[in-house]
């Protein structure tokens, strides 16, 4: 069997519940996951690896 891998933002609650309803396992937290700009402030995300 294969190895799947699936990333998602922290914050996003919703995507998180639902990989590990399909059974996938949360192995950690990237840091600096995704830079953005929104209303000229800097958001560092954090994301999710399953």
């Amino acid at each position: 069997m294969e190895r799947i891998e699936a990333k998602t933002d922290v914050l996003n609650l919703r995507a998180r519940k639902a990989l590990i309803k399909i059974g996938m396992t949360e192995e950690g937290i990237l840091r600096s996951f995704n830079i953005s700009i929104l209303n000229e402030k800097l958001r560092v995300r954090l994301g999710t690896i399953f």
